[in-house]
């Protein structure tokens, strides 16, 4: 981890099944910006904002057909909706790791899943690892 940066960070995770929450919340300045948005852009698993419509739901909550989807995610990040930046996922679903394949995020009895956004205009990548 590069020196000089702000972290915020929460972990839930506990008990037999380690089911939780972790989030975390790191701002980047100078060079080590200009660095991690090179290293995203390079990735070819990271992709432009905006967020898919599944993705957008467990993070800000929302509605989709009649059901509204309750989640407060970006808030316990303070992450509002972000513009300009890049985004991954990662279905972790029985182990078996599906980058940015949400399709089955809402049709399952639990989800463990990892999304990372990173912010450019302010250089914060949000983290959030949730397993249920």
């Amino acid at each position: 981890m590069p020196e000089n940066i702000k972290i915020e960070y929460e972990n839930t995770h506990e008990g037999f099944y380690e089911d939780g929450i972790t989030l975390a919340k790191i701002q980047f300045k100078g060079k080590n910006a200009e660095k991690i948005l090179s290293e995203i852009k390079d990735n070819g698993d990271w992709r432009s904002l905006p967020l898919t419509e599944n993705i957008k739901l467990k993070l800000y909550g929302g509605e989709k057909g009649s059901v509204e989807y309750i989640s407060d995610l970006a808030e316990r990040l303070d992450m509002p909706e972000i513009l300009n930046g890049y985004w991954i996922f990662i279905d972790r679903f029985k182990g078996k790791d599906k980058i940015n394949d949400d399709r089955l995020l809402f049709e399952r009895y639990s989800s463990n899943y990892t999304v990372g956004i990173y912010d450019v205009e302010n250089n914060i990548l949000h983290y959030c690892k949730f397993d249920s």
